[in-house]
């Protein structure tokens, strides 16, 4: 065997050993020198009593052994060095070196380093500690974490005594090692046969090799077991001691011989490992087998002992972590004693604990203060009745006695404290049980409060609600004032605004010079402007207090959005903006909801949008989101390139009166309520609405509201065949537009192409590229779109590319004509409408046209219509100019109605002729709008009575509800809208048709 490799395991295994010729000169030497020296110098060639120091006492023992007098003998040296769990000592080991002839040759010197422990009762003794049985107590947190050594979970000495208890009784060998084959124990009961093959290197070696492997297959299946060593013949052993299922150590046992005694393969081992056969012989067949039965046995004591060590080390594991945790309860609960007394000691409130009789236990500094006594622990034992006068200590005795008898705490007892001295003391007093761990009351805990100050509070207080429920009366006396004034204020200001916007719309129907046309168009546009005004102050009062009610009605989301458009695309092309809208695919159509509050907040932010954009464009976003079963949270968003907005204005931006500076006040005009009128709508939709903006970057208006789908969406198909897979060019040198465009495109299943570059267009074209259709713009900076159209027919691939023009300007004369001379697929104005450009698209393919929903009702005098449709209309107004201006317009209609100033005068009427209509005025003097029509329901019969429609200047919430209540059909609100008098007219035709029918 190599030597390094025999120094190994020397070293893994503390051993190390030497061999001498007769004179006692030392020839070989194996393991650490520093073992056999004390020093890492070689002694070869030295005598073995001058190399080994102390040695000479142990001569005599050796020359016994050069005789052939002593086998060997053993003694213990103590090492130079040192460890901390105990003190290093050397085991040596005396015994004869042996030829083949059996003829003693010299010394083998043979030193194994171990461990002492330091005696811990002796530690202990010193320290002056209680007598411990264990060197150390390891918790399980110490023991999981790390490499723990058997010798540190149990004193060694105690198991050696077992060791050589169980070898002695059972009459076999027996060590315990680490995990690693490393002994722990000193050899119990090692036979004569076992000296002899240990003393030879090689024999040594496979000794050594033999119980490794077989501590490591009880490491591995976790229980003991045992086999035939296949040198020597002996039955071998393993127990594994595992604790919590960590392996430990292990103990071995062997030097077994089941049944008969055969020397015959021992001597051939012998021979192979270089010991004397007949000396290795000898000493076995002297040896006596043992039964299976008795085997077996052993091997069942072996486990049982194996298993006990680690219940003992488990149990004591678990007792230094009881150990610990209850030392660990008792600084918790120290600690908490301690944060508790100083908790309460501190704390201006009067803290206390009683027995079932009512005896202090403890109290707090403050409590201490209140009985008059110096200490808290004055109060110990005694009572209320020893501190207090006796009706307030019969008093507190019988709140106790109550706690004791029903469970049920006192809390906030607010009593006067009669032993105060000065001013009046109040105190606020909460007492609660305290139970056992069988529920059963054994004291109180109380606490009692100063509480002066907060009834003194409390009594100003009262004295406040007073004066303010008088406060509160007054101002709803001033609001109920002032709802009054500003309903007689906009029946005021409507009535004359009436009869100005009114008669400037008849006298534009006359036939006037261009200077008298521009006046009158100055007068209704100054009209109309005023009459948002107006508006906007009676909108932001409602909301203000509170009055303005929503309404509820179906409505297309699309045809909502395009009307809006369609008020503004005018002003944008006039400065030259780019006004663009999508609505995602995803959107559902009809909603239920208030239209004219949606269209209004639109129409404020988008009219706000073109007037603060100088240059570049306006467009406007619909996003959606399913937030429940049938509700959706709408997302609107309008974003411009205008002026945009500073960080720090945008703070007031949505206060009411305000805009952003005086200079744009003064540039814009404006009364500032739009943005503010327009969040509290937001809100009352259940949303809100915000900007986010840079000074000279634009500005991005955002609002979202919550409406619920209509459950029947109209038949609306934007996904039609014709359409899938065809191949579009968008050119238009606005981005935006062509992002939208394209998104459109998408949602039908298109496959757009778009630049913003005409040349660019024309290249990809005349390089092959193939294209169902194209979309042109029409201002465009290097070519316009009737140009590039022109280029794009001169392309023989292109001759009969279908092709739609977009312009701002609206069709023109030149226009149409130059749709027939290019062959033009359509001429459509900005922003295009999705609908119309869908229709479009499918008429280009095959004709097609989708079932969209059209709405516009443009309303037109009709001079006929009073042919078409007779009806006697009897006109009830006090106010001259609102007659003339009733009366006009029912004449263009061609009808000509009679005129009374009030109510009495209508009675008179009503008596004198039959009317199928009558337009109705609220305020009148003698006789008002709600006592006549009350009085025509008293007097005329149902199948007889004419349909009565208010015309009147209210324009407060609440007011249609009370005309329809006072039994009037209809409510039109003044300024009088010419489509409003032709639907009630068209609704009294058919009333009146339906009476004939029935009387007929």
């Amino acid at each position: 065997m190599d030597s390094s490799i025999l120094n190994t395991v020397l070293n893994e295994n503390n051993l190390a050993f030497l061999v001498t010729n007769k004179n006692l000169i030392i020839k070989k030497e194996y393991g650490s020198k520093y073992q056999l020296y004390y020093r890492d110098s070689s002694c070869i060639g030295k005598s073995l009593l001058d190399a080994v120091p102390n040695l000479d006492s142990k001569k005599k023992k050796i020359e016994k052994i050069l005789a052939g007098e002593l086998v060997k003998f053993s003694f213990d040296s103590p090492s130079k060095r040192t460890n901390k769990t105990g003190n290093l000592y050397t085991q040596i080991t005396c015994m004869a070196n042996r030829d083949k002839t059996d003829k003693v040759t010299g010394i083998v010197y043979i030193v194994k380093e171990k461990i002492k422990k330091i005696s811990q009762n002796k530690i202990n003794r010193e320290n002056g500690y209680e007598q411990n049985k264990f060197p150390v107590q390891l918790t399980f947190r110490e023991f999981r974490d790390r490499n723990v050594k058997l010798d540190e979970l149990l004193l060694i000495s105690d198991l050696q005594e077992l060791q050589d208890s169980f070898a002695t009784v059972t009459n076999v060998a027996s060590i315990i090692t680490d995990i690693d084959g490393t002994p722990i124990t000193n050899p119990s009961n090692f036979s004569p046969v076992c000296n002899i093959i240990r003393n030879t290197e090689k024999g040594l070696e496979q000794c050594i090799m033999s119980n490794k492997k077989l501590g490591t297959r009880a490491h591995l299946h976790k229980r003991t077991v045992y086999e035939k060593c296949t040198n020597c013949g002996f039955i071998d052993a393993a127990a594994p001691i595992i604790v919590a299922g960590k392996h430990i150590a292990t103990w071995l046992m062997g030097q077994c011989i089941i049944n008969n005694v055969d020397s015959t393969g021992i001597k051939k081992y012998a021979q192979e490992i270089g010991a004397d056969p007949d000396e290795t012989a000898r000493a076995y067949e002297k040896m006596s087998g043992m039964s299976h039965v008795k085997f077996k046995n052993i091997l069942n004591l072996l486990k049982i002992i194996a298993q006990n060590i680690s219940i003992l080390i488990y149990n004591n594991l678990k007792l230094a972590d009881d150990v610990n945790e209850l030392n660990r309860t008792k600084e918790e609960l120290a600690n908490e004693k301690s944060q508790l007394q100083t908790l309460i000691d501190n704390i201006p409130d009067t803290i206390y604990i009683k027995d079932r009789n009512s005896r202090y236990l403890m109290i707090n500094i403050a409590m201490a203060h209140v009985l008059g006594i110096y200490s808290p622990q004055k109060a110990t034992g005694k009572t209320d009745f020893d501190f207090y006068d006796k009706n307030r200590a019969r008093e507190s005795l019988a709140d106790e006695q109550n706690i004791f008898n029903t469970g049920r705490p006192l809390i906030g007892k607010v009593e006067l404290d009669s032993q105060s001295v000065g001013s009046e003391k109040w105190i606020s007093t909460t007492k609660v049980p305290i139970t056992d761990k069988f529920g059963k009351i054994i004291g109180i805990v109380g606490i009692s409060r100063d509480i002066s100050k907060l009834k003194n509070t409390e009594q100003s207080l009262l004295k406040k609600y007073e004066q303010l429920d008088k406060a509160l009366i007054a101002a709803q006396e001033a609001t109920r004032a002032k709802s009054e004034f500003l309903a007689n204020m906009s029946h005021e200001i409507r009535t004359p605004m009436n009869g100005v916007i009114g008669m400037t719309g008849l006298l534009l129907n006359t036939k006037l010079s261009a200077e008298q046309k521009e006046y009158i168009e100055t007068i209704k546009t100054s009209g109309d402007s005023l009459m948002v005004i107006i508006n906007d102050i009676l909108d932001f009062s409602k909301i203000e207090s509170g009055k303005l009610d929503l309404e509820k009605h179906p409505f297309i989301l699309r045809q909502c959005v395009e009307e809006t458009l369609d008020i503004h695309s005018t002003n944008a092309f006039k400065k030259g903006l780019e006004l663009t809208y999508f609505i995602d695919p995803k959107t559902p159509e009809k909603f239920i909801g208030d239209v004219y509050r949606i269209q209004q907040v639109i129409n404020n932010l988008l009219n706000n949008a073109i007037k603060f954009t100088e240059k570049g464009e306006v467009v406007f976003y619909i996003k959606s989101k399913q937030i429940a079963d049938k509700t959706y949270e709408l997302l609107f968003t309008v974003k411009d390139t205008g002026i945009g907005i500073s960080q720090e204005r945008q703070k007031k931006l949505f206060e009411a009166f305000t805009q952003v500076d005086a200079s744009i006040t003064r540039k814009y005009g404006g009364t500032g309520l739009g943005l503010a009128i327009s969040k509290q709508l937001c809100e009352l939709m259940g949303g809100t609405l915000w900007v986010e903006s840079q000074e000279g970057k634009g500005s991005s208006f955002f609002f979202n509201i919550k409406l619920d789908v209509l459950d029947s969406q109209p038949e609306i198909d934007f996904h039609d065949y014709q359409l899938e897979n065809k191949h579009i060019l968008i050119v238009d040198d606005n981005a935006t537009n062509r992002k939208i465009l394209s998104l459109q495109a998408k949602s039908w299943k298109m496959y757009p192409k778009d630049t913003g570059s005409c040349k660019e267009a024309l290249e990809w074209i005349k390089n092959g590229k193939k294209f169902d259709v194209a979309i042109l713009d029409m201002m465009m900076p290097d070519m316009d779109g009737f140009t590039l159209a022109t280029k794009i027919r001169e392309m023989k691939d292109a001759e009969s590319l279908p092709l739609i023009i977009l312009t701002s300007m609206g069709y023109k004369r030149q226009d149409l004509k130059k749709l027939r001379e290019l062959e033009l697929a359509n001429i459509m104005t900005k922003p295009v409408k999705q609908s119309l450009l869908y229709n479009a698209l499918l008429r280009i393919f095959d004709g097609k046209i989708s079932l969209i929903p059209k709405k516009y009702n443009v309303s037109k005098l009709d001079p006929n219509m009073g042919l078409k449709l007779p009806l006697n209309i009897l006109i009830v107004e006090d106010n001259i100019i609102n007659q003339k201006l009733a009366s006009r317009l029912l004449n263009k209609l061609g009808y000509e109605a009679d005129v009374s100033s009030n109510g009495k005068e209508a009675m008179k009427a009503l008596k004198l002729k039959y009317y199928d209509l009558i337009l109705m005025d609220i305020q009148m003097p003698e006789m008002d709008g709600f006592e006549t029509t009350r009085l025509i329901h008293k007097r005329i019969p149902k199948n007889k009575r004419p349909r009565i429609v208010a015309m009147t200047a209210n324009a407060m919430d609440g007011d249609r509800e009370k005309c329809i209540n006072a039994g009037m059909d209809e409510y039109i609100s003044k300024p009088m809208q010419i489509d409003r008098l032709i639907t009630e007219l068209v609704k009294s035709s058919s009333k009146k048709n339906k009476l004939v029918e029935e009387n007929s």
